[in-house]
């Protein structure tokens, strides 16, 4: 078992923050790649909504890529996703 510190600088009404995560290891290792991975993923999803974004000023959305993006919005809300968190 080994111990994985992980830390970032967190930043929130204009204060900035130190935060620090302690892993035991393999035990926590899926938790330890979702925390050090969270930019990736948040990427991914922001990638992905700017797609539908972009898609929707060039041309009318057919009815598969609305399900889509609808669908996309609805799991980010049942998990209090919300994208322009971070600016």
């Amino acid at each position: 078992m080994y111990n994985c510190h992980s830390s970032f600088t967190y930043e929130m009404c204009g204060v900035s923050m130190r935060v620090a995560m302690e892993f035991k290891l393999p035990e926590e290792r899926n938790q330890f790649y979702m925390a050090a991975d969270g930019e990736d993923y948040y990427s991914v999803l922001w990638e992905y909504s700017q797609y539908f974004f972009s898609l929707a000023k060039c041309r009318d959305l057919t009815d598969e890529e609305i399900s889509l993006r609808d669908k996309l919005y609805e799991f980010m809300d049942d998990f209090h996703v919300d994208l322009n968190k971070i600016s």
